[in-house]
């Protein structure tokens, strides 16, 4: 009997929460007309305003110094381009730089984009190309090619030109290179490259401190995996594993193991390591006060550690640089860690969690920005198409706006926000963010719609807020 009375509170507290999907029992539907759209797992994308349709897969996101234009980079798939919406009038225009579908064998033929785009100036952008290893310099106006800064040079190759930081004031480009795991330096000024300095594991993000002085690299990692003893690419059948040589986690897996090969040479496999090191999910600080010779100072670890509570990691994805803090979201941990930028100290953690549902995750935090004039930081949550803002400095809680398009990432100039998503984009223009929104979602066919409308402010959402 004490048993049961101590079931049935539990019992009665789940029959009570009600947890549903925003679309409710509506079934999937897709229109083009307003509102109405219903993806097949119960969300809605209806969002409100006018539209403007970009190319499909949006990736990289940018706004230029006067706030007047703003530019996706669009990964296809199979269809690059690069669109820009830009003031005229009163009124907003768009239109798409598109990438030709077949590209020929020139290395210096533009074939691709990536997630990084940063604005020179209102005539000068420089956008990743992805896996070319190159960056691109265009006049936004025209999209004519004014110069190529290239990755695979100085003993290096395969480089993956990824997301990238401008220090305007002292020309110099910091270009992520994911697949060498390091970062390039670039004087834009003479065009000439400057070096570059090792990160983490599978760099991701990277941001200027506010003085210019530093710079913030995400290392999104777990792994650096090495090529197999005496593998040969021509010869892959006969010099590679006929099965993979161990499981994860596994001591074999973190000290190496021997192993035979196809053509029956016995090779030692190399280890993983552990997953836990430095250089793995954490925050990598540079020193680039001298950017021909930059170091770097530490690496933050941030999250929870890979363990139970954390199979994948943290997964550092975005980070930003203001207010006196570095903010760093942790994408499968639905958390972003707060460090204090002298003791380089994790000194603060926002949550993401829904009550009754605290063990389960999906927010998926990626990109912020930060608004001074009320100085909210906004967080784009790629997993409930949302945007979250925390306003206190020392806040465990955030409220959220709701957005279509899973978005990945604010962007904020004098004039608009912006937040980029896979297939959607919003931006919220004035003084005040609870005043005039201009949102963004997509069709189902992927193109992405920015929305200009009033709005109200947001409720606080409960699901946000610690217990």
């Amino acid at each position: 009997m004490q048993k049961f009375w101590v079931i049935l509170p539990a019992l009665l507290a789940l029959q009570a929460a009600d947890f549903h999907t925003p679309a409710g029992t509506r079934p999937a539907r897709r229109t083009e007309d307003g509102q109405g759209t219903v993806l097949p797992g119960g969300r809605a994308l209806s969002p409100y305003g006018r539209e403007f349709t970009t190319g499909p897969g949006p990736f990289g996101l940018a706004v230029s110094p006067s706030g007047n234009r703003i530019v996706t980079a669009d990964g296809g798939p199979n269809r690059f381009s690069l669109s820009f919406l830009e003031r005229s009038g009163h009124d907003w225009k768009i239109r798409r730089l598109a990438l030709p579908s077949k590209a020929d064998d020139d290395e210096d033929e533009w074939k691709s984009t990536f997630m990084g785009l940063a604005f020179g100036d209102e005539q000068t952008l420089y956008a990743s190309e992805g896996e070319s290893g190159q960056v691109r310099v265009l006049d936004p106006a025209s999209g004519r090619s004014l110069f190529v800064y290239k990755l695979n040079r100085g003993g290096y190759k395969n480089s993956y030109s990824g997301d990238l930081a401008l220090d305007r004031e002292r020309g110099i480009l910091y270009v992520v290179d994911q697949a060498n795991f390091r970062v390039a330096l670039f004087d834009t000024r003479n065009r000439i490259p400057l070096g570059s300095v090792r990160v983490g594991r599978l760099p991701f993000a990277i941001a200027l401190s506010p003085d210019r002085s530093r710079v913030y690299v995400t290392n999104i990692g777990t792994f650096e995996y090495k090529v197999l003893p005496g593998a040969d690419a021509k010869h892959a059948r006969e010099t590679g594993l006929e099965f993979p040589p161990f499981g994860f986690p596994s001591r074999e897996a973190m000290d190496g193991v021997m192993r035979t090969n196809a053509s029956g040479q016995r090779i030692a496999v190399p280890g993983l390591g552990s997953p836990n090191v430095a250089e793995s999910n954490s925050l990598a600080v540079i020193d680039v006060a001298d950017p021909k010779n930059p170091k770097a100072v530490r690496f933050v670890r941030t999250g929870l550690p890979w363990g139970r509570k954390s199979l994948g990691g943290s997964s550092p994805s975005g980070v930003l640089a203001a207010d006196g803090r570095i903010f760093v979201t942790n994408s499968t941990n639905d958390s972003i860690s707060v460090i204090d930028p002298t003791s380089l100290q994790v000194t603060g953690e926002i949550r993401l969690r829904v009550p009754g549902l605290e063990s389960f995750r999906g927010f998926i935090p990626i990109g912020m920005s930060y608004h001074p004039e009320t100085k909210q930081l906004l967080v784009a949550e790629a997993g409930i198409n949302a945007v979250a803002s925390s306003t206190h400095p020392r806040s465990r809680s955030a409220v959220i706006y709701p957005r279509a398009g899973s978005p990945r990432a604010w962007n904020c100039s004098a004039t608009p926000f912006t937040c980029r998503t896979p297939k959607g984009t919003a931006s919220v223009q004035t003084q005040r963010l609870t005043r005039r929104c201009r949102t963004v979602s997509s069709s189902s066919g992927g193109a992405v719609r920015f929305r200009d409308t009033r709005c109200r402010r947001p409720a606080s959402f409960p699901g946000l807020r610690e217990p």
